[in-house]
C-alpha cells in the first residue's frame, strides 16, 4: 500500500506493445497498479504519425497537462528512436526510469549512453548493473517481470512431455544440444522457428510448460546478427526471462548456465542448470528418474518466481525505495561510435515515412542525419532490408515481380510482425 503522505504517482509509461512478446505488456501492467495515475504512450506509433518535432511537443504537453512526475522508458533493444538530449530535458522535471532488455550486447553501443539521462536503470541481468554503477549512474537489478494473472500454475495437470524446449533453433549451438539429445534416445519435443513442431502461441507455450517434466532453457545468442553485433559477443551467456516463466507456470527448470544465474534462482533448490551436453544429458536421465525431487524443485521455484517476479510485487517494491536515486551526475558524455549509430538510426524511420508517404517527416530525419553525417555501414543495410521487408510485404505483387526478375525462390521477405506492419 502506498503511503498517503507521499505526493501522487502520476506515470507515463513510453512503450510499444508487440504481438510477438509480451514482455513490455507485463511491465507496462506491473507500473499500473502501482500508478495513481497513469498515461500510456505507444512511441512507434506517435512518432510516425507526427515526426520527431511533433513527438516531443505532444510528450512535452502530455507531461504538463497530466503532471506526470515519474517516466518509465520500456523499450526494445538497441532502440535509438529518442534524441538524449530531449530525455535530459525531460528529467529535469521528472523522474526518469530505462529499462535496457538485451544490454550484455548493447551497452557499449547505445544503453550506457542513454542511462545517462536516467535517474535509475532497470536491468534484467544482475553482471550488467555493476557496468552502470562504474559509469556512476544509479542501477537496479529486477531480472524480468512477468504478470503472474497471465501465467498459472496447474498442479494437477497430466505431464505428458518428457523433455520440452520452447525457443529458435536457429539460435547458436541449440540444434547441436537437441540432435545430441535425440541421437541418444531422449523424447524431446522442440517448438518454435527451425524445429518440426514449428512456431507456439502464448496460451500453447503455457500449456507446454506445464505438461512437461523437464523445461530446458538456452542461454547463447546469436550477437553477430544484432543491430550493431560483434563476434566477440557470442560469448555472451544471458540469463533470460524464460526460466522465471516456466517457474511460474509450476515447470521444472533445467537451464544452460550464465553468470548471475544464482541471483535468479537458487541452483539446486528452485532451478537446475548443466554447462555442456555430457552435463545436459546427465541430469536430464536424473530428473526423469527422480520425480519426487525434480517437483519439489519446481515447487520452490515457482513459489520464488511469484515472490519476487511478479510485476506488480516487484515495482511495488521499486517504487516503495524509488526517491534514494537521486541522478549522481546531470552531465551527458556522448562519442563517436554512438553519434554514428543514432544518426544511421534516422534511417529507419526515413524509409517508414516515405512508405506512410509522410515526406515531410522523412526529409527532418534527413536533416538530423545530416548534423552529423556519420554512418554504420552494417546497421544501414539493416534498416534497409527492414523497411524493403514492409515494403513487400504490403506490397506483394511488386514482391512477385521483383522475385520473377532476380528469380528468387519462393520464401518471405523476413515478413515483420502484425505490430509491425501497423506502423
Amino acid at each position: 500500500m502506498k503511503d498517503i503522505s507521499m505526493p501522487e504517482r502520476n506515470v507515463m509509461v513510453i512503450s510499444h506493445l508487440w504481438t510477438t512478446n509480451t514482455i513490455c505488456e507485463n511491465y507496462c501492467d506491473g507500473i499500473k497498479e502501482n500508478s495513481d495515475n497513469y498515461c500510456f504512450v505507444d512511441y512507434m506509433y506517435l512518432y510516425i504519425k507526427t515526426g520527431k518535432k511533433g513527438f516531443e511537443r505532444k510528450i512535452e504537453g502530455m507531461i504538463i497537462e497530466k503532471r506526470i512526475n515519474y517516466i518509465f522508458f520500456i523499450l526494445g533493444s538497441s532502440d535509438l528512436t529518442f534524441d538524449i538530449n530531449f530525455i535530459k530535458k525531460l528529467s529535469e522535471s521528472s523522474f526518469i526510469v530505462m529499462n535496457f532488455f538485451d544490454t550484455e550486447y548493447f551497452f557499449d553501443s547505445s544503453d550506457k549512453y542513454y542511462a545517462q539521462a536516467a535517474n535509475l536503470v532497470l536491468l534484467p541481468d544482475y553482471l550488467s548493473k555493476f557496468r552502470y554503477e562504474l559509469l556512476n549512474i544509479n542501477a537496479m537489478c529486477s531480472f524480468s517481470l512477468f504478470s503472474k494473472s497471465r501465467y498459472s500454475c496447474r498442479n494437477n495437470l497430466e505431464k505428458n512431455i518428457d523433455v520440452s524446449f520452447v525457443g529458435s533453433l536457429l539460435t547458436k549451438n541449440r540444434k547441436e544440444y537437441i540432435d545430441y539429445l535425440v541421437k541418444n534416445n531422449v523424447r524431446i519435443e522442440p517448438y518454435g522457428e527451425g524445429t518440426s513442431n514449428g512456431y507456439v502461441g502464448f496460451d500453447n507455450m503455457l500449456s507446454i510448460f506445464r505438461g512437461s517434466k523437464i523445461n530446458l532453457n538456452f542461454t547463447s545468442t546469436n550477437a553477430d546478427s544484432t543491430l550493431f553485433g560483434l563476434n566477440i559477443k557470442n560469448r555472451i551467456k544471458q540469463c533470460k526471462g524464460r526460466p522465471i516463466e516456466i517457474a511460474l507456470c509450476g515447470g521444472f527448470v533445467l537451464s544452460e548456465y550464465a553468470p548471475g544465474m544464482e541471483k535468479m534462482f537458487e541452483i539446486g533448490k528452485e532451478i537446475d542448470v548443466f554447462r555442456t551436453k555430457e552435463e545436459l544429458l546427465q541430469k536430464i536421465h536424473y530428473y526423469l528418474i527422480n520425480e519426487k525431487e525434480r517437483d519439489d524443485i519446481a515447487g520452490r521455484g515457482h513459489e520464488r518466481a511469484i515472490e519476487d517476479y511478479d510485476a506488480k510485487t516487484a515495482f511495488a517494491k521499486i517504487f516503495s525505495n524509488i526517491n534514494i536515486y537521486a541522478k549522481r551526475d546531470s552531465n551527458v558524455h556522448l562519442d563517436e561510435d554512438f553519434i554514428r549509430n543514432y544518426a544511421t538510426f534516422r534511417f529507419l524511420y526515413i524509409g517508414l515515412f516515405l512508405l506512410n508517404r509522410k515526406y515531410k517527416n522523412a526529409f527532418e530525419e534527413f536533416r538530423v542525419f545530416l548534423k552529423y553525417r556519420k554512418i554504420n555501414y552494417r546497421s544501414f543495410r539493416m534498416h534497409c532490408r527492414y523497411v524493403a521487408a514492409i515494403f513487400f510485404y504490403k506490397h506483394k505483387r511488386a514482391k512477385n515481380i521483383l522475385r520473377n526478375i532476380l528469380g528468387l525462390p519462393k520464401y518471405p521477405y523476413d515478413a515483420p510482425s502484425k505490430a509491425e506492419l501497423t506502423i
